[in-house]
């Protein structure tokens, strides 16, 4: 049997954690009210989604006339997807699975090949940073939030928006300081891609290298925008989960489809997935983490 100073001790511990409690919530409440009047008072980086829209049809375009414009039509034997310098662009031929779109839509897999290789080689990678890009890129996966890493998920939303926040000051202030971006940040990437379809253009190499960088320099440019305001900015692809029964329906929520051809009005399959969708998370003011819009549809060719 405890005795009374056992008993004493124990219900001061029990009133002490009670205190404890209701302190960690006064705190909570407090420390809230002082992140909403720091959010309201510091002076982001606005960037509407007009905007994004705007500078994302313009990149689309480009690519679009790009492909277009040096791709149109049935590439020439001696181009064939057998040509050993094709490199990554064959790979992501032989994903396709579609020898119709080889055969007649050739500029199409040009323009989502390009979208697929700015996703994976440009956004998001601060190479606006020039030289600081790569400690940027270590230092931004090393602070990035991962939802299922919390043990309350509930909390992602407040955690992205203070990660989000750094980025556009670290952008900023690392803006603020560098010289002007060095072209040599460009040449890997232009000689890359000049490479993998090189075989396939019907210009000169050095037209096509001309071309390829100025649409390399303005996804650079997009970027740094996005970089610089505080709402998380995401170029999506479908992902496996998005599949029925291996197949990616068309939805007109987040898909769009070529101007000239008509909207369908049934479940259809979607061939190839053009460009990527441009979806946002919160809002430049530093609000609305809990919230996800699609700024830009996916575009996508339907079968």
């Amino acid at each position: 049997m405890p005795s009374q100073s056992e008993v004493e001790v124990a219900q001061l511990l029990i009133e002490k954690t009670a205190e404890a409690k209701e302190f960690r919530k006064r705190w909570k409440l407090v420390a809230a009210e002082v992140n909403k009047l720091r959010v309201q008072n510091q002076a982001f980086y606005i960037v509407t989604d007009e905007y994004l829209r705007g500078q994302t049809a313009r990149l689309r375009y480009e690519i679009w006339n790009f492909a277009f414009g040096y791709f149109d039509g049935l590439p020439s034997q001696q181009m064939s997807l057998k040509n050993p310098n094709a490199g990554s662009f064959q790979h992501f031929i032989s994903t396709v699975e579609d020898f119709d779109l080889y055969s007649n839509n050739f500029p199409a897999l040009v323009e989502a090949f390009l979208w697929r290789f700015l996703v994976n080689n440009v956004f998001d990678l601060f190479l606006w940073a020039d030289t600081a890009a790569k400690p940027l890129v270590q230092l931004s996966t090393l602070l990035r939030p991962s939802e299922s890493s919390l043990c309350i998920p509930t909390g992602y939303p407040d955690l992205q928006r203070r990660f989000q926040i750094w980025k556009a000051s670290t952008t900023t202030f690392v803006l603020d300081s560098s010289r002007p971006a060095n072209e040599s940040m460009k040449l890997p990437l232009v000689q890359a891609l000049c490479n993998a379809l090189g075989p396939f253009c019907r210009t000169e190499r050095l037209i096509l290298t001309k071309e390829v960088t100025d649409i390399i320099g303005m996804a650079i440019d997009l970027d740094r925008e996005i970089c610089k305001q505080v709402a998380l900015v995401s170029w999506v692809f479908p992902v496996p989960g998005d599949l029925s029964d291996g197949r990616l329906i068309f939805d007109g929520k987040r898909m769009m489809i070529e101007r000239e051809q008509s909207q369908p009005t049934h479940a259809t399959n979607v061939r190839l997935v053009v460009a990527p969708a441009l979806v946002k998370r919160g809002n430049s003011n530093g609000e609305d983490f809990d919230l996800e819009n699609v700024v830009v549809k996916m575009k996508v060719m339907p079968h």
